[in-house]
């Protein structure tokens, strides 16, 4: 009984942070959860893009759709006492479930997954995630799924992310290349790192272009300006914690090098044209 009144007082209006890595989501996750009721869980591996797969694949089966889904909701009894010789094939394919039962099971899976194990007092389930960018599109589905949820976006400008993200992940590459002055694998890693960044924040853009009440963008540089429109668009039941400065956001335990640095900057100017029109949409001057 208490377990049941308990999920029954759950806040059913999700925070899905968003975002391409070493953008500050985990600072911005640290200081929701300071906040009150919210209590947003951390990565999960991109889990829910696999879950997500199979409910397309399923919904979409050709064979369901037309030897089973059709058929949902008809008299079963009746039809295992029918003529085999022509029903024979609906009887191959019976199946009590449809596409819409897929939906609900998507929806209940993904509801139950962060609901479970809510520190006490925490009414609010919500999670964080840098796999769920454009080219997998999780972040739609996920609205259409739950359209009582709330998508964070969380920005940093182009240059800082690509810079953090080849320190923190790709640091030996880094590290070899400015000891053989051989700079190619670098080179490399920047232009994917800046291509990651431009296509996911597009992606998010657009989507907040076009679900404006359900997606908010939330900019690193800018963050404690942007604190009571945050609060305002998450319906925070409490006043916001205070919030800690993002100086030392992102900070990475390893430090480049000036070799590094020196490449980093050419690397930069090299990168302005490719990257200018996305990062002017996001308001960045580069």
């Amino acid at each position: 009984m208490i377990r049941r009144m308990y999920l029954d007082e759950l806040n059913e209006e999700p925070i899905f942070l968003l975002g391409v890595g070493r953008c500050g989501s985990t600072f911005e996750q640290t200081w929701l959860n300071r906040t009150g009721k919210a209590w947003v869980w951390g990565e999960h591996d991109g889990v829910i893009g696999t879950l997500l797969a199979w409910g397309q694949e399923t919904r979409s089966s050709q064979n369901l759709r037309k030897f089973c889904y059709p058929h949902i909701g008809e008299d079963i009894k009746t039809l295992i006492g029918s003529n085999l010789d022509a029903d024979a094939t609906q009887v191959a394919w019976m199946n009590g479930f449809n596409g819409d039962d897929i939906v609900q099971i998507e929806r209940t899976i993904i509801s139950s997954l962060f609901r479970t194990r809510l520190p006490a007092g925490r009414t609010r389930w919500g999670f964080k995630e840098i796999r769920y960018g454009g080219k997998v599109r999780v972040a739609e589905r996920l609205l259409a799924l739950i359209p009582e949820g709330k998508i964070v976006h969380t920005l940093r400008s182009p240059f800082s992310t690509v810079e953090s993200s080849i320190v923190a992940w790709n640091f030996t590459d880094l590290d070899l290349a400015t000891h053989s002055k051989d700079f190619s694998k670098v080179d490399e890693l920047y232009r994917l790192h800046l291509d990651r960044w431009q296509t996911t924040t597009n992606y998010f853009l657009d989507l907040e272009l076009q679900h404006p009440r359900q997606v908010f963008t939330s900019k690193l540089e800018s963050f404690q300006d942007n604190v009571p429109g945050l609060v305002d668009f998450l319906k925070l039941s409490v006043p916001a914690a205070e919030v800690p400065s993002t100086t030392r956001v992102n900070s990475n335990a390893r430090k480049p090098g000036s070799e590094a640095l020196e490449l980093f900057s050419d690397l930069r100017n090299k990168s302005r044209p490719i990257v200018a029109d996305v990062a002017a949409g996001a308001e960045y001057i580069i």
